[in-house]
């Protein structure tokens, strides 16, 4: 287990204040470990899962929140459902397999992160994105085109 991150007594900023990050969470293995291995740097880590249209149900968001109990880290759900569907019927970048907006809806995602990221005061944000992993969202340039058009730019970090 980890040590509670919203004590962390890591790194500080050039302002003195302590470095904390906002770690996108699907409860999943990638993100599950880039945020534990920022928090292990030191660094505190806020977990965030935006919920959309396949999010799933209650039994979902029971496992999302047992998996952040396992690494002792606070997690907070964003409910984001409504604002997708309108990602959902006009995507920018167009559908990946089975009619989903891929591209589209990683930087929804990112914008949601980034304002909580404003929000609270944290440094960067961090997700388990890893090059080339999924074809259609995790290839070089919409991995580029996320940050940018996300507006998270060098503060969006995939450490895996």
């Amino acid at each position: 287990m980890v040590k509670d991150s919203r004590h962390a007594s890591g790194p500080a900023s050039e302002e003195g204040t302590p470095i904390r990050a906002i770690a996108a969470f699907s409860g999943g293995l990638d993100s599950t470990l880039a945020a534990t291995l920022i928090h292990r740097t030191g660094i505190g880590v806020l977990l965030l899962h935006v919920k959309h249209l396949w999010s799933g149900g209650r039994e979902a968001e029971e496992r999302l929140r047992a998996a952040a109990d396992r690494v002792g880290l606070p997690l907070r759900i964003v409910d984001a459902s409504i604002d997708h569907l309108d990602v959902v019927r006009h995507p920018k970048h167009g559908y990946g397999a089975g009619v989903n907006p891929c591209v589209d809806c990683h930087i929804f995602m990112l914008k949601i992160a980034k304002r909580l990221m404003e929000e609270e005061g944290a440094h960067f944000v961090v997700t388990g994105e890893v090059l080339g992993q999924r074809p259609k969202s995790q290839h070089y340039k919409a991995l580029l085109e996320g940050a940018e058009e996300s507006g998270l730019g060098n503060r969006l970090v995939r450490p895996l």
